[in-house]
Order: structure tokens, then sequence, then C-alpha cells
């Protein structure tokens, strides 16, 4: 038990017969392959999330290098439009 309880779900108890030690055995040994089947399934999806968390992080990064370019563009639209603008208020 203390081999489960620190995360050894490989352990399993060995027996013979059919008494009531041997049903206790066959379910612990039931329990410790249910703890490693479960441990396995949230490895498998804590490691499904933390890529999906990686992919959606990318994504987002690459988002806001385009909305900063596209931001700087238009501030230097902005800034030619006002010299055009410039221009022409002074020469009228």
């Amino acid at each position: 038990m203390g081999k489960i309880q620190s995360g050894d779900f490989t352990t399993r108890v060995h027996f013979t017969g059919t008494d009531e030690f041997s049903y206790l055995a066959l379910g612990f040994n039931d329990m410790a392959q249910g703890l490693a089947n479960r441990e396995a399934v949230i490895n498998e999806l804590t490691f499904g999330l933390e890529q999906k968390v990686k992919d959606r992080t990318r994504e987002l990064e690459e988002a806001i290098k385009q909305l900063q370019m596209t931001h700087k563009i238009i501030q230097e639209e902005m800034v030619l439009a006002r010299r055009v603008q410039q221009s022409l208020i002074t020469q009228q």
C-alpha cells in the first residue's frame, strides 16, 4: 500500500488460493491497475492541454506582432497624410 500511496501503480500482490485474502489481493491488484490507467489518462490529457496552450500562445503572439505592424503602418500613413494636408494648406 505504501508503494501505491507514493505513486508506484505497478505494485501487485501475489496470491494463491480462493480464500478471503486472495479476493482482497485480487481487489487490490484491480484497484492498482485502475489507478495506473487513470494516471495514464491524466498524463495524456495534461500533455495535450499543455500542447494546446503552447499552440494558442504562439498564435496569439503572432496576432500581436501583426497588429503591431499594422499599427505602425497606420501611424506612418497618418504622418504622411498630415504632411500632405499641411502642404496643401500652405499652397492655398
